[in-house]
């Protein structure tokens, strides 16, 4: 039976995380959870720290020879490690020690988005940016690396919906255990609430797109006073038109904003962005997840493009499909405002359910219950 729960990410507390994997509810089961911040030696990535909920223990790390220590000092038959991170050049050094200290570790796809159309006009712009090509490049490398012997591959697999399927970041192979689970986002819809906001609103779900880890991890490059004179604007004009103000559901990585005022005065949210769908009165959206919330509560969509997404044109392409997929509006920042009217498809959002929030088979069983079933059963020595 397992133990000892570890989360391995390259940020502070999550509420996110802790949401898909019911970290709070496993403690208050009797597991000791752990979460794990090596984000200093890997991803690096700068996020806005959440109260780290009752019971779970929180610890960060300088180094790889530090979290080798800490490894050491658990009992490696009863514990389980979960990387949130995916597999890539910058998380390699995780994934080799979990493999030399022969850890067992799983992956859960966190959240799932409809499949796009490719744009071969991509190619020509990666080629232009050696930035781009030489990040191309190291990516291949490990993952090459990643089918070798040196990287050990997952024990188990959670699947959130009929879409989760492994990909590029995820380490699996025949021996994976595959289950299923529900997604983050069908996890806290159930218990989204009311906001402390007495007045009809619009809510924009933010990406943090120009500071974004991933971007640098990819190579991408947007400007920050193009994309927000844009946004700002089109929030304008959306204001004026419908007579709600926007309020900002802030990226948890936006840690920015607390420093500058990106949105011309805007409201800015943390951590509530179900509940903010929920009691809005429409969303926006570039390509986030958060969709799914939308659905959940059958909010009005709008799926917005921007020009600084023309560098590298399958942004845009996937505005457009995800719109596409749900029958929602796809429009630009400079589109005209008398024909923005969003609403709803109650046959496509229904469709969206199962194939990209969660399973027939778990729908009406919470994470926690399902994961705390896998640990008990589970027998690490027999692996």
């Amino acid at each position: 039976m397992i133990e000892i729960f570890v989360v391995i990410n390259s940020t502070s507390y999550d509420n996110r995380v802790g949401e898909l994997l019911a970290l709070p509810q496993l403690s208050e089961k009797g597991l000791v959870v752990e979460y794990w911040n090596v984000g200093r030696f890997t991803l690096k990535e700068d996020v806005r720290l959440c109260q780290v909920p009752k019971g779970v223990i929180y610890k960060e790390f300088d180094s790889v020879a530090d979290l080798q220590k800490e490894i050491t000092k658990h009992d490696l038959e009863k514990t389980i490690f979960n990387t949130y991170f995916r597999y890539s050049k910058d998380t390699y050094c995780v994934f080799r020690l979990l493999t030399r200290l022969n850890c067992q570790y799983f992956f859960c796809a966190g959240g799932c988005l409809p499949s796009h159309r490719v744009n071969r006009s991509f190619s020509t712009n990666a080629i232009c940016d050696y930035k781009r090509v030489w990040n191309y490049i190291q990516n291949r490398i490990y993952q090459f690396i990643k089918i070798t012997p040196l990287i050990k591959p997952a024990t188990l697999y959670f699947k959130t919906c009929e879409n989760a399927t492994p990909n590029e970041g995820t380490v699996v192979d025949e021996n994976t255990l595959y289950l299923n689970c529900n997604s983050s986002d069908w996890e806290t819809g159930a218990r989204a609430g009311n906001v402390e906001i007495d007045y009809k609103y619009i809510v924009f779900v933010d990406q943090n797109i120009p500071f974004h880890p991933d971007s640098s991890i990819n190579g991408y490059s947007f400007p920050e006073e193009t994309y927000f004179k844009e946004l700002n604007k089109f929030f304008s004009a959306i204001e004026e038109k419908y007579s709600y103000p926007i309020i900002i559901s802030a990226h948890p990585t936006s840690k920015k904003y607390e420093s500058h005022d990106y949105f011309s005065g805007r409201r800015i949210i943390y951590n509530k962005t179900k509940d903010l769908i929920k009691n809005s009165e429409m969303v926006i959206v570039h390509f986030s997840t958060a969709m799914g919330f939308a659905v959940m509560y059958k909010k009005p969509l709008i799926f917005l493009n921007s020009s600084v997404f023309s560098k590298y044109r399958q942004f845009e392409t996937i505005c457009e499909d995800y719109s596409k997929v749900l029958g929602a509006q796809y429009v630009d920042t400079t589109t005209n405002i008398d024909s923005v009217s969003p609403s709803v498809n109650t046959k496509l959002y229904d469709l969206y359910k199962y194939t990209y929030l969660t399973n027939k088979d778990t729908e009406s069983i919470p994470n926690c219950d399902v994961f705390y079933e896998v640990f008990r059963k589970f027998n690490i020595s027999k692996r």
